[in-house]
């Protein structure tokens, strides 16, 4: 009976500490918008101020992970791997372990991100410059952070060749022009 209680009470212990841990560590993910390619996560409320994340990440099919600089014991809810992510064609995973300053640590891994098919495009840069009977428009393109084997940044409209913008201008609510190129 003695040796029931002590699994009983050992068993409850383990327990309570998975629940302690259990949101030390939520919503990890990318967030993507024009190939910057950011990790995010966050934690319980209740969580201290010396709780510090680590972040790992790895290729797709790859067994090992890769620990990267500069997002080791921080205490920042997010990391840029926008560099480690940068190929188009491949898909990868991260991880972020979380330590608190009782010792308890959880680690999450986020979904399989590939930046092509999960970046999110911004609207461009436009600059109008008013003329006495028209206004003329200038869009910017819109440059990434992925580099062309010749070491040039790419453009959103290097990477989507069929990429087009809607450009609409209304005056006082009454009046609009569309254009599209």
């Amino acid at each position: 009976m003695r040796t029931l209680l002590t699994i009983l009470a050992a068993g409850s212990l383990v327990a309570h500490n998975t629940e302690d841990t259990s949101n030390l560590l939520q919503h990890v993910k990318f967030q993507s918008s024009n190939f910057e390619n950011i990790l995010t996560w966050d934690s319980r409320l209740e969580s201290s101020a010396d709780t510090v994340y680590s972040v790992q990440y790895k290729t797709y099919g790859e067994g090992e992970w890769l620990v990267k600089e500069g997002c080791q014991q921080i205490t920042r809810k997010s990391c840029n791997l926008t560099m480690e992510t940068g190929n188009l064609t491949e898909f990868y995973y991260a991880q972020v372990t979380a330590i608190d300053g009782e010792g308890q640590s959880a680690t999450k891994m986020t979904d399989r991100f590939n930046s092509l098919q999960h970046t999110i495009i911004k609207p461009p840069d436009v600059t109008c410059i008013p003329k006495v009977r028209s206004i003329q428009m200038i869009v910017h393109p819109t440059y990434t952070p992925i580099h062309a084997k010749n070491g040039h940044r790419l453009t959103l409209e290097d990477i989507f060749q069929d990429l087009f913008y809607r450009l609409e201008l209304h005056i006082n609510d009454t009046y609009q022009m569309v254009n599209k190129w």
